[in-house]
């Protein structure tokens, strides 16, 4: 078997990690990164594994070893499965220090840190069809895709054009590609289906803490949404019930340790009086959706309170001040 062959095979082989799903519709990732040069706090060599968005598994060559990230697959899968994974990891980790430097070559970059990243995934839909990619980039840039459907490389750069042109014309080499796709990933999904339903399929409702931080006039409402499973959340700040205030700050769902998800939403607004406010909370676990209340700090009613006296103190001015005007127009006019 050529070194592509034995890479691609080692590929879809690292896909075999133990993993699970929670819905009929699920995919397997990995993402795989290689640096030329050490870099603080990043290893040489990784391979980080997703089902969906759940992260279950990874390869680094600081360890040379294949983890779990899941308790459950530490427990029911046996210690030999995962030394094999290690030596296929140590195999394709090698194969790729032989992708770097034709790579490297290719931009005659002899200098600098350069990185190299694969992207391969096979998924499943609801009604039962089947699809997957296999993607390579270089330095931040798609430099090769594979085409599955018609088995061929595609160049993502003129560079590339030398690497697909040589992995084109090896023989069978797309239609083994689409087999370990299509067939062999998707084999290993439906296993781990067995292994992981009882962890994806739980349902864990989210705990809401509603917080405030006010300046100038103007306050923060945080809402922070945590310890919730599965992903998918909705999350939005409501006034009076009905409209719901807008936020230019993007709220980005992040991964806990413990395999839930945590979510913040903020927004800034001027409380009025009669104003209410209220971090509305919408997720699967709920039988219906959870709507959590701001509650003013004494600090805030005060501050409300100041706006409003300082409103009320600046009409009354305005009205000596126009009753004092219309006095004088009208004295001076009997003159």
């Amino acid at each position: 078997m050529d070194s592509l062959g034995k890479f691609l095979t080692l590929l879809v082989a690292l896909l075999r990690l133990p993993s699970a799903i929670y819905s009929e519709s699920y995919s397997l990732n990995y993402y795989i990164t290689m640096v030329s040069s050490p870099l603080p706090g990043l290893p040489l060599y990784s391979v980080i594994g997703y089902v969906d968005d759940v992260f279950f598994g990874k390869y680094t060559s600081d360890s040379r070893r294949a983890r779990p990230a899941l308790q459950w697959m530490a427990e029911r899968v046996e210690p030999e499965h995962w030394q094999m994974l290690a030596q296929l990891g140590q195999y394709y980790e090698n194969v790729h220090k032989i992708f770097m430097m034709q790579f490297r070559n290719l931009h005659n970059q002899t200098k600098g840190i350069s990185v190299l990243q694969v992207k391969f995934a096979c998924h499943k839909h609801e009604d039962g069809g089947i699809g997957g990619y296999l993607e390579f980039a270089f330095n931040g840039k798609e430099f090769v895709v594979f085409d599955k459907d018609n088995l061929i490389y595609i160049p993502g750069t003129h560079e590339a054009q030398v690497i697909t042109e040589k992995w084109n014309n090896r023989e069978f080499q797309g239609q083994r590609n689409k087999n370990l796709i299509e067939i062999e990933c998707i084999g290993w999904m439906d296993k781990y289906v067995l292994h992981g339903k009882h962890y994806l399929l739980r349902k864990v409702p989210p705990q809401v803490k509603v917080t405030e931080k006010a300046s100038g006039g103007v306050t923060k409402l945080l809402c922070h949404v945590y310890g919730f499973y599965p992903r998918d959340v909705d999350v939005k700040w409501m006034r009076n019930g009905a409209d719901e205030v807008y936020s230019d700050e993007a709220k980005q769902i992040l991964p806990n340790t413990d395999g839930t998800y945590q979510i913040r939403a903020s927004v800034e607004v001027t409380p009025r009086e009669g104003d209410s406010y209220s971090c509305n909370v919408d997720h699967s676990s709920l039988e219906k959706e959870l709507i959590v209340p701001w509650e003013p700090t004494i600090s805030t009613h005060r501050g409300i309170a100041l706006a409003v006296g300082a409103s009320l103190v600046l009409l009354c001015v305005l009205i000596v001040v126009f009753g004092v005007l219309a006095y004088r127009r009208f004295h001076d006019s009997r003159i």
